[in-house]
């Protein structure tokens, strides 16, 4: 569990890092943008020769609009590993409680047990007419209400101990033959789809940004002086 907490902290600068990625795109390109813009400028100034427009041209080829168009299609790979952890953190933390209630039945029970005995020991001395500090200053009828109580507690204890057993024993073939096989089958599921999906995104975005620079450099050879 530590090591996917660990994990699901690094994903989670991951994935803005992965969007910001494109934005380092497009800040390249309006730099270069600027670039020509102020190029185009001087040489208007200067008469000179008119400047080549690699990045604001009107064309699908031109960087600037290949950029925004790719920015629109690619997709960001990590949110499928985020999930997946997120999912199986989940998943961990469930059956570590189910097996944690299993074993609390024991404490639950021992509990019940000491109870139960004291609850026995104080209606042993009512029913003696012992001296005992709880019955101090009640009246008869008030210490005959008591040990009625007292019975209905006793019983209810008693059942509760027969219970706790009951619980546990449910608990041990819930975990054995439903909730760990399930948790295995749907770990293993869960890794393989979003490793799927992951390295089928990236090849995804890795054709998109090579249709974009492959059409950029096709431009820029046809300048070659």
């Amino acid at each position: 569990m530590g090591h996917l907490k660990n994990f699901r902290h690094y994903i989670h600068a991951i994935v803005p890092m992965k969007e910001q990625e494109l934005k380092y795109y497009k800040q390249f390109a309006e730099f270069l943008n600027k670039y020509e813009d102020s190029q185009d400028k001087s040489n208007v100034a200067l008469g000179s020769y008119q400047t080549v427009r690699l990045v604001s041209g009107d064309t699908q080829s031109h960087l600037k609009n290949k950029l925004d168009t790719m920015a629109n299609e690619l997709e960001n790979p990590f949110i499928h590993i985020r999930n997946w952890i997120k999912g199986e953190m989940f998943n961990l933390g469930a059956l570590i409680s189910s097996i944690a209630e299993k074993e609390s039945c024991d404490v639950r029970k021992q509990e019940a047990i000491k109870k139960l005995s004291a609850d026995r020991e104080y209606m042993k001395k009512l029913s003696e007419g012992k001296f005992h500090i709880k019955g101090l200053f009640k009246s008869s009828s008030s210490k005959v209400k008591k040990q009625t109580e007292l019975l209905e507690k006793i019983a209810q204890t008693e059942r509760d101990i027969e219970n706790w057993d009951t619980v546990k024993r449910f608990l041990i073939v819930y975990l054995a033959e439903i909730a760990i096989p399930e948790f295995r089958q749907t770990k293993v599921y869960k890794y393989v789809t979003a490793m799927q999906g992951f390295s089928k995104m990236e090849l995804m975005n890795a054709e998109r940004h090579q249709l974009c620079w492959h059409d950029f450099y096709d431009l820029t050879r046809a300048h070659n002086f």
